[in-house]
């Protein structure tokens, strides 16, 4: 399955495009925060079953 076959399978499941609101009706916890310049340079990390974005560079 592609990431596009999961985008439409959320999609057609949820009834939005809405990636909040998919988070929200699947029980995920989303927190943001200023993660500083944006150099495209990311990470995620897994912790107890919650994933964080980290940018590796400033």
């Amino acid at each position: 399955m592609t990431v596009k076959d999961v985008y439409r399978s959320l999609v057609k499941e949820f009834g939005t495009t809405n990636p909040f609101n998919i988070a929200r009706q699947l029980g995920i916890t989303v927190l943001s925060n200023d993660l500083g310049t944006n150099n495209k340079l990311y990470h995620t990390l897994e912790i107890n079953n919650e994933i964080y974005l980290y940018n590796t560079h400033k």
